[in-house]
């Protein structure tokens, strides 16, 4: 996967680990030191799967969850695109086989409910030609129709250009990435870019409990790197 996945993942985690933490001084009144090491998160985010039949003791099978190891796993072709198509029962393979005009695979037991998990190799090399036979659109009106799970597959261009435009004070125009949670109670949004270098520095520094007086001394000093008020200067709002 073409991702920082490890670096992204490690992050998640040690920040459910804080809340976790957070909950329990709450409740305790106790503090601890949090660790997350990397290879340790990445080992519980990949075995969920992977670990597989050979998890059980003794084990059941070799480790690897096959449906996802077939390299023909993924967004497949179309007539002049591309989408996601997941025929989970029985029925929509037939539904697809039909459309498609395949109708002498109809009844095929490597095209059962279970067939992207028990020939997974045949199973998406057989929906990549069914696929193949008609435009992103019309699979998606017929799927929709038969209510097998489909979507168009999205490029990174067109997500970018779905986004919404804000202004930064330094860079200029850009686009917002949204929160991905959804609260009910306390929805999220994007009010404001992230910070400059320094930004924020006196108002940290008050809030720890420093004058004003001792902050600037710190400023002229050349402590406070990147300080982007300085004496006499505000810093910018936002």
């Amino acid at each position: 996967m073409p991702t920082l996945l490890a670096d992204k993942v490690s992050g998640l985690v040690l920040a459910y680990s804080i809340i976790a933490a957070l909950f329990h001084r709450a409740r305790t009144g106790e503090g601890q030191q949090v660790e997350v090491p990397m290879a340790d998160a990445m080992l519980a985010f990949l075995l969920v799967e992977h670990g597989s039949g050979a998890i059980s003791r003794p084990a059941r099978g070799p480790a690897g969850y096959q449906r996802i190891l077939t390299p023909l796993r993924g967004a497949l072709r179309t007539a002049d695109g591309w989408i996601a198509v997941q025929p989970h029962r029985a029925a929509h393979w037939v539904a697809l086989l039909r459309e498609a005009g395949h109708d002498e695979l109809v009844g095929d037991p490597r095209l059962s409910s279970r067939a992207l998990w028990l020939e997974p190799g045949f199973g998406y090399a057989t929906l990549g030609r069914v696929l193949a036979t008609k435009t992103t659109a019309q699979w998606l009106a017929f799927c929709a129709d038969a209510r097998i799970p489909a979507a168009a597959a999205t490029g990174l261009d067109e997500l970018i250009d779905a986004l919404p435009d804000d202004e930064h004070p330094d860079a200029g125009w850009y686009k917002v990435i949204p929160p991905p949670a959804r609260f009910s109670a306390t929805p999220a949004s994007v009010r404001r870019p992230a910070p400059l270098p320094g930004q924020h520095t006196r108002e940290v520094l008050a809030e720890a409990g420093l004058t004003e007086e001792e902050i600037t001394r710190l400023a002229e000093a050349g402590v406070l790197t990147g300080d982007r008020a300085g004496p006499g200067r505000r810093a910018p709002a936002g």
